[in-house]
């Protein structure tokens, strides 16, 4: 008899939690439709639509010597170097070999800024 009273006294006070969190869920529940439409409209878009990146030109010689080359070594000691194409392609594919960073692109167009250094 004292197990069916424990039981019981278990079952009512789930039941009254219950009804107490059901009573909260129906307070706070959502707004009626016709709010929410009204808020919609008053509020303006906050995504902007998707557009596709422009493309970036590829970086001239100036810009690659500059950014690229000025990690490892100073301007100065690139513009004291006087040697012609064939001489920067070498030094160029040494660099690349030592870890540079340009793309075979960006290393023609490096040859061909640093060739007309050397002409000057």
């Amino acid at each position: 008899m004292k197990w069916i009273s424990i039981t019981l006294v278990v079952i009512l006070a789930a039941a009254t939690l219950f009804a107490a969190c059901a009573k909260k869920d129906k307070l706070a529940g959502d707004p009626p439709a016709l709010e929410t439409e009204a808020l919609a409209e008053a509020m303006p878009a906050t995504t902007a639509p998707a557009v596709a990146p422009a493309p970036t030109a590829a970086p001239d010689g100036k810009t690659l010597l500059e950014t690229r080359c000025t990690k490892c070594h100073t301007l100065d000691r690139v513009h004291k170097k006087k040697t012609d194409r064939s001489g920067w392609e070498k030094i160029v594919a040494q660099m690349v070999k030592n870890g540079a960073a340009v793309t075979e692109a960006e290393r023609q167009t490096l040859v061909e800024y640093l060739a007309t250094l050397g002409a000057k």
